[in-house]
């Protein structure tokens, strides 16, 4: 029986072709609307914000005994006179509330420790103690 071979070639218009928007692109306003784009644009050649202040490097070197190892930064003095202003540490009432909840849990459960470890805790030493692994 002889073989018999088909080939079918398609031409795809480039009307039928499908586009794909990636996000971000132009085209989509609400992202090239959103804040973080806008300030995005505007940066200086050196890399740094436009919108923001920036204080000037320090110059004088690290000071004997800063450790050189990897991931240190280089030393840069206290700034007291800096304008907290220019550093939100929340940026709305709800981050607000969440970050003083958690500082004063925090703060409670440390006052809670050395108001026992001050007082019932002089007196009895194994209350909240447990054994660990071989030492009982």
């Amino acid at each position: 029986m002889p073989s018999v071979s088909t080939t079918t070639t398609t031409v795809v218009s480039p009307a039928e072709v499908g586009s794909l928007h990636l996000r971000g692109s132009a085209e989509q306003t609400l992202i090239a609307g959103h804040s973080a784009v806008r300030e995005a644009a505007i940066v200086r050649p050196d890399g740094l914000r436009t919108d923001r202040e920036y204080r000037d490097a320090y110059e004088g070197g690290n000071p004997e005994g800063w450790p050189e190892t990897r991931g240190v930064p280089p030393y840069r003095p206290l700034d007291r006179n800096l304008d907290q202003t220019n550093r939100p540490w929340a940026g709305n009432p709800a981050e607000i509330m969440f970050v003083r909840t958690m500082l004063t849990g925090v703060a409670f459960i440390g006052l809670g420790n050395w108001a026992w470890r001050s007082t019932v805790g002089k007196l009895t030493n194994g209350v909240w103690t447990y054994p660990v692994g071989g030492q009982y």
